[in-house]
């Protein structure tokens, strides 16, 4: 009987083996399947506010159209400030040959070569919109220029009583600034500086410092606009504490507003 029993126990334990051998080995986990990369959306706006609402992450390739009012540089590219009834754009090293580059300037009387103010041509811009240090710009553009007699020069608008509320709203507009006082530009008393903190030298943008109603702000003579020897940059170089100044120039933008000026008076 302990016999049977054994032998029965021992085909019961071979069984088990031969059951267990049989089970499937579970299927491998599917790989996650990988997200195909976004292309930009393009977008071709027809108003500024339309450019306005699109985000600044560089996720749009936006067209617009828009009128030159003033040419910073040229050096394989184009720094252009555009504006249009509604708005204004900052385009930074569009590509447009040096042929029509030459057709938006009307004069280089801010310095000699590819500068000065525009003669209100118009263009259309595609590029990317992004953001630098809250300077909402065009990058990676092309310029083409639209030589059918269309110009546009926009009249500056006075924001000094916007200046400490709202300047944002203003940006990349050519603007004017009254009744400002100067002021230090470092605890040494000197009016102005070359670079934004005294390092550069006669040839490099010019910095000074301006107070309104106790707020103080820092304007700039952008050298790559307004070359050495230009009416703007001499008038820089001629501040004193305490002059009492009005400006012309366009709203740029660097963690703050911080307009690269055009145009000064002494009152």
């Amino acid at each position: 009987m302990k016999k049977l029993l054994t032998v029965l126990l021992s085909l019961l334990v071979v069984l088990t083996i031969a059951g267990c051998a049989k089970k499937e080995e579970p299927a491998p986990a599917p790989e996650p399947e990988t997200a195909p990369e976004e292309t930009p959306a393009e977008v071709t706006v027809s108003s500024y506010a339309e450019y306005a609402a699109l985000p600044t992450d560089g996720s749009a390739t936006v067209t617009i159209e828009a009128y030159v009012q003033a040419a910073q540089s040229y050096y394989n590219g184009a720094t252009l400030y555009l504006q249009d009834k509604d708005g204004a754009y900052f385009v930074y090293g569009g590509q447009i040959s040096e042929e029509d580059y030459a057709k938006l300037v009307a004069s280089t009387a801010y310095g000699e070569g590819w500068n000065g103010l525009a003669n209100g041509m118009k263009v259309q811009v595609t590029g990317t919109k992004t953001e630098w240090s809250g300077e909402v710009e065009l990058t990676d553009a092309t310029v083409t220029v639209i030589d059918d007699g269309d110009k546009w020069l926009a009249e500056p608008v006075d924001i000094t009583s916007a200046l400490p509320t709202d300047p944002a709203a203003y940006m990349n507009q050519k603007v004017v600034l009254t009744d400002m006082t100067v002021v230090a530009s470092n605890d040494d008393g000197a009016a102005f500086l070359y670079n934004w903190d005294g390092s550069g030298a006669e040839g490099d943008d010019v910095y000074f410092t301006v107070e309104k109603d106790g707020m103080k702000y820092t304007f700039l003579v952008e050298s790559y606009l307004c070359f050495n020897g230009s009416d703007a940059y001499e008038a820089a170089e001629a501040l004193q504490v305490g002059q009492v100044i009005d400006m012309e120039g366009f709203l740029y933008w660097y963690e703050g507003p911080q307009p690269h000026i055009t145009s000064i008076t002494v009152k």
